[in-house]
């Protein structure tokens, strides 16, 4: 049975919202109650690339935070000049396609304030790890975005007063990534070097995600809606609750009109 989640499309980007309140939780290491958060630092949603070639699957977060140069009221009751922005990652144990199975809780998004050194940013793309391990292993990492690579100029020209940025996950396949779930946080980074995180976390699957846009026909065409079941829903273990072996025509989205009382009688 699939699972009913709080979502918001956004115009006609097909970004799907699943956002999920922060809970603070005791725990040793970098603990919830020590971040810094603000509100204004926030996932906008997730995408999927429907024209990807080969069986090869992107999936993308959309963050945003007030522009750099802007000051942000945070939740120490202090206010910090921004920086920069960014995007966390961290990947659940959980592939089952549950929630309720998930293993990782938003402790394993807060990351080690100290920046990764430089070779190894070249070499695997992101800024910042994970404070805390999961079995001895990382499973978090921050990524810094910038105008060559994440800022995404022209996104909301009506909104002038924040920056909207993107984290792409490219080259998930089936027997990899798409089954897991996926937390995400976007945070900022204020020219001090202090770490604001965005006080709520979004979790999600991409094969949940392409489920969502499947079954509601939120792709932007058939050939898109036909790409999320054949690279996705047929691809994922046969026990995901995610998982199709039947076609939903492109259009129909299930709503159905009925009127309060009749506007005319057939004899």
């Amino acid at each position: 049975m699939k699972r009913n989640i709080r979502k918001m499309i956004a115009a006609v980007s097909a970004i799907v919202m699943v956002v999920s309140s922060i809970t603070v939780i005791n725990t040793s290491g970098a603990d919830l109650e020590t971040c810094i958060t603000s509100d204004s630092v926030m996932v906008e949603g997730f995408q999927i690339k429907t024209n990807n070639p080969g069986d090869s699957v992107a999936f993308r977060t959309v963050c945003k935070v007030p522009n750099i140069g802007s000051s942000i009221a945070a939740s120490d009751n202090n206010s910090y000049e921004i920086a920069g922005m960014g995007t966390i990652y961290t990947l659940d144990v959980n592939n089952d396609g549950y929630r309720k199975n998930d293993i990782l809780d938003p402790m394993y998004t807060i990351l080690n304030p100290t920046p990764v050194e430089e070779d190894i940013t070249a070499a695997n793309g992101y800024n910042y790890v994970g404070a805390n391990l999961y079995n001895d292993m990382q499973r978090t990492y921050g990524y810094i975005a910038t105008t060559e690579k994440g800022i995404a100029e022209g996104w909301n020209p009506d909104d002038r007063d924040n920056t909207y940025y993107v984290r792409t996950m490219d080259g998930m396949s089936a027997d990899s990534m798409m089954e897991y779930t996926i937390h995400v946080r976007a945070f900022a980074v204020a020219t001090d070097g202090t770490i604001i995180y965005g006080t709520k976390t979004a979790s999600i699957s991409v094969a949940e995600l392409a489920d969502y846009l499947y079954e509601n026909s939120k792709a932007p065409n058939y050939t898109a809606h036909q790409y999320l079941y054949n690279n996705i829903l047929t691809k994922v273990s046969n026990a995901n609750p995610y998982y199709r072996t039947s076609t939903l025509p492109y259009g129909w989205d299930g709503n159905l009109y009925v009127p309060s009382s009749p506007t005319y009688v057939v004899d």
